[in-house]
């Protein structure tokens, strides 16, 4: 069963995923950044064979290290924007079940009010049902 409750916990549960896929994409792309990591890359892009050991003098980061720092950042980067559309489409959700509940509490505000008629128009029809047959066994007599 889907609650009110849930999808705001749902979304407050989302909202620290972007939030801690943000951070830790930017500080792999700060890292990345820092270390020159885009000189070592256009290297092997060019050819240049560097291995594990090789160093960017820039740096200090190794061609494997940066690798993984863009792949990390990447990675991160994509959970958070996936994460945002995701909170997007609770709170259009969210939205859609506040108004849902809102129409069902009017529509039952109205029902018990007719049926609260409903009720009085009966006893009113059974005490005139009553008073004329009260009426009729007095005119029999």
């Amino acid at each position: 069963m889907i609650t009110l409750q849930g999808t705001e916990k749902l979304l407050i549960l989302l909202g620290k995923k972007a939030e801690a896929a943000k951070k830790t994409g930017k500080l792999y792309e700060e890292a990345y950044n820092l270390a020159q990591c885009g000189k070592t890359l256009d290297l092997l892009k060019e050819g240049v064979e560097l291995t594990d050991n090789t160093e960017d003098s820039q740096g200090g980061a190794t061609a494997t290290e940066c690798q993984e720092d863009k792949k990390i950042s990447d990675m991160n980067l994509a959970a958070a924007k996936t994460a945002e559309s995701k909170i997007t489409s609770e709170k259009t959700r969210l939205e859609g079940l506040k108004k849902s509940r809102a129409e069902a509490l009017d529509g039952a505000k109205i029902a018990a009010s007719k049926h609260k008629a409903a009720i009085e128009k009966a006893n009113r029809l059974k005490a005139a049902d009553d008073a004329l047959s009260n009426m009729k066994k007095k005119v029999a007599c």
